[in-house]
Formats: structure tokens, C-alpha cells, sequence
């Protein structure tokens, strides 16, 4: 996998997480220099 490919791939998960976000919450995902992404968010696995 490319970086584009990657980083769009990010892009599109952000916004869909961001269409059940609170509005004024951070984002789900940071980038963690370095190293890669991070999910900072509570996740309920049912």
C-alpha cells in the first residue's frame, strides 16, 4: 500500500467516524509521528 493510498484511506475513516462524533470532540484519530495512527476513542464491541 502507498502512502497516498494510506492517507486517503484515513481520510475517508475520519469522516465517517465524524458523522457519529460530538461536534466539538477531537478527532478520532491522531497521527502519532513516527510511528503511525492512533484510535483515541471509546470503542463498545458488542
Amino acid at each position: 500500500m502507498s502512502k497516498h493510498a494510506l492517507e486517503e484511506l484515513i481520510a475517508r475513516l475520519r469522516r465517517k467516524i465524524k458523522t457519529v462524533q460530538d461536534e466539538d470532540s477531537e478527532s478520532a484519530i491522531k497521527s502519532v509521528w513516527g510511528f503511525g495512527y492512533q484510535l483515541c476513542m471509546p470503542i463498545d464491541l458488542a
